[in-house]
């Protein structure tokens, strides 16, 4: 809509300039032609400069401060993101805007919440606080529920780690898992939880792939500078390059936007990224680790402090040497 609009207003900049230097005195109707032309011109003019802009974050050590008291954080969408604290070993779940200021408040109790799309989010309670598949449900940006959401495998929340696995709104329609007759469907729902049909799992799973290209590549390269360890060993880590082969950013993170393939795209400026952290109990691949989850824009910046990448970076070295008993050099 806005391309057409400034289309248009290129149109009629170039009637301008061909009508008031075409070297002839006007005449009244030429006049009057040139008036109706930077009348319309300046009516596209205002529609373009009063168009809502996409919200930005923007990487500040304010911003960077407001998000470090959250345990877990999500993508950006819509204005906003999922940030998380635990109460007594459980979840709770609010929201941020793009200043990092809290405009749903930590009271949100569900293993996981999905992003924000079209106004409107998922929230799975999951083991924690649910136990029916009745208990899945929509909210609006104001944190208050809209409608529930029926015969949602609860299940599928699981073994997910960030918020970006929820379903979420596209073109108007919700797909939700469900396990119904024995067998994996997704229900589809509209803004207003009017149920539209079920398709099967290969189309439901096809809508949202369908939707997840971006315009920004996931790129990888060895963490440790060598290929000759096991597939952990190697421990690949992750950048962005655009598409025409130029680096958006460094190849240094362990997940973009919680993937490690494929394309992806940043929302409201930013991409999440996520660092992995081995500890001294550390004892295989699946032995104890940590994430820190962050932001990073398209310059290249993070709110990852310089810090922690090294001790990070370290304490893979570390976990390698113990694991494969092979002396990784430090980069």
């Amino acid at each position: 809509m806005v391309e057409n609009i400034k289309f248009a207003g290129l149109i009629l900049l170039l009637a301008l300039c061909l009508v008031s230097c075409s070297g002839k005195s006007a005449d009244s109707a030429d006049k009057k032609k040139l008036a109706r032309l930077e009348q319309e011109h300046a009516t596209i003019t205002e529609i373009i400069n009063t168009e809502p802009k996409e919200d930005v974050v923007e990487i500040t050590p304010e911003f960077i401060a407001a998000i470090k008291k959250y345990i877990g954080i999500g993508i950006f969408s819509d204005g906003m993101a999922a940030v998380k604290i635990y109460y007594q070993w459980r979840p709770i779940w609010g929201y941020i805007n793009t200043k990092g200021e809290e405009v749903i408040p930590l009271k949100i109790q569900a293993q996981f919440v999905g992003r924000f799309s079209e106004g409107l989010a998922f929230v799975c309670p999951g083991v924690y606080y649910g136990d029916s598949d009745s208990d899945a449900y929509v909210i609006d940006k104001t944190g208050k529920r809209v409608f529930n959401v029926n015969n949602f495998y609860l299940d599928a929340c699981g073994e997910s780690m960030d918020s970006e696995d929820m379903p979420y709104f596209i073109d108007g329609k919700l797909y939700v898992i469900s396990y119904i007759d024995n067998d994996f469907k997704y229900s589809i729902y509209d803004h207003d939880g009017k149920k539209l049909g079920v398709v099967g799992d290969e189309e439901g799973q096809a809508y949202y792939k369908s939707h997840e290209a971006g315009d920004y590549v996931i790129v990888s390269k060895s963490g440790n500078g060598r290929d000759d360890y096991d597939n952990f060993g190697r421990d690949y880590v992750y950048g962005l390059n655009d598409m025409l082969g130029k680096q958006v950013l460094a190849t240094e993170y362990d997940a973009i936007n919680g993937k490690k393939e494929g394309t992806t795209k940043f929302c409201n400026g930013v991409v999440m990224v996520t660092l992995t952290e081995y500890n001294e109990e550390w004892d295989g691949p699946d032995g104890c680790v940590g994430f820190h989850i962050g932001y990073a824009d398209m310059n290249g910046n993070d709110t990852f402090s310089a810090a922690l990448k090294r001790r990070c970076k370290q304490s893979k070295i570390e976990a390698q040497q113990s694991y494969s008993k092979v002396e990784i050099p430090a980069n």
